[in-house]
C-alpha cells in the first residue's frame, strides 16, 4: 500500500513538471523580446498596436511580430546634377537614417521600405544590423539622388559649389519632406564635395574666386594704410 501511494505520488509529480514543462514551452512560443539595438513591433488586423527599443509583449493568436535593427544607416550618393542656370556639377556625399519612432512610424517604414525582419532574415541582408538588403539599398539611394539633383536644380551653381552649409540645411529640409511618410527620420546629411563637371568652368570659377581675394586683399590693405 505504502509503495503503491509513493508511486502515485511520483505519477502526480511528474505531471506537474510535465505541464509545467509544456506551460513554459506555450509561453516561449509567444513571449517576444528584442535587443537593446532592436525594434520589436506587434501587428494586429494590419494595425500597429506595439512598437519599441528592446520592449518585450506577449503574442496573441493572430497576432504578427517583427524584429528589425534600430542603429541608424549610411547611404551615400555621388551624382551629376544640372543648376538652375542649366550647368552640370557633380554632388557627393552621404546621410544617416533610421526609423522614426512617434505614431506608427515603425509600421509605415517596415511595410513601405520592405525592411528585413531579422525573425526571418531574407538571403540578401548582409548583416543584422543592415535594414535593408542591397536591391532595396540601391532603390533608396536611387530616391535620394533625385532629391539632391531636384534640390540643386533650384540653386545657382555658385550656390552649390561655394556655399555647401546653405546646401546642406536645404537638402536636409527637402530630404525630411519627403521620407516622412515613409516612416524614416534623416539623422544627419553631408556634401563631401561638389564641383562644375565641365574643366573651363571650373578654372573660370576658380580664376573669379581668385581675383575675388585679391581684390580683397587689397581692400583690407588701403584700409590698413
Amino acid at each position: 500500500r505504502h509503495v503503491y501511494a509513493r508511486a502515485s505520488a511520483t505519477g502526480k509529480q511528474a505531471l506537474c513538471l510535465g505541464g509545467a514543462y509544456a506551460a513554459v514551452r506555450s509561453a516561449r512560443r509567444w513571449w517576444f523580446r528584442a535587443q537593446p539595438d532592436e525594434w520589436l513591433l506587434c501587428v494586429r488586423d494590419g494595425r500597429l498596436v506595439a512598437a519599441g527599443v528592446g520592449i518585450s509583449l506577449l503574442r496573441r493568436p493572430g497576432d504578427v511580430v517583427v524584429r528589425f535593427s534600430s542603429t541608424m544607416q549610411r547611404v551615400a550618393f555621388d551624382c551629376e546634377a544640372l543648376s538652375v542656370e542649366r550647368v552640370s556639377a557633380r554632388v557627393r556625399g552621404f546621410i544617416f537614417w533610421s526609423v522614426a519612432a512617434e505614431g506608427d512610424a515603425p509600421f509605415r517604414a517596415y511595410s513601405r521600405l520592405g525592411i528585413a525582419d531579422l525573425r526571418h532574415p531574407p538571403p540578401g541582408l548582409r548583416h543584422p544590423r543592415h535594414l535593408l538588403t542591397s536591391p532595396q539599398h540601391k532603390a533608396f539611394q536611387q530616391i535620394l539622388t533625385a532629391v539632391v539633383q531636384r534640390h540643386a536644380s533650384t540653386l545657382t551653381l555658385a550656390a552649390i559649389v561655394d556655399q555647401q552649409d546653405a546646401f546642406v540645411e536645404g537638402l536636409t529640409a527637402r530630404l525630411r519632406a519627403v521620407t516622412e511618410e515613409m516612416g524614416v527620420a534623416i539623422d544627419q546629411v553631408e556634401v563631401l564635395g561638389a564641383h562644375p563637371v565641365d574643366e573651363t568652368v571650373r578654372a573660370q570659377m576658380g580664376a573669379a574666386a581668385a581675383e575675388q581675394l585679391r581684390e580683397e586683399a587689397e581692400r583690407v590693405r588701403r584700409d590698413a594704410a
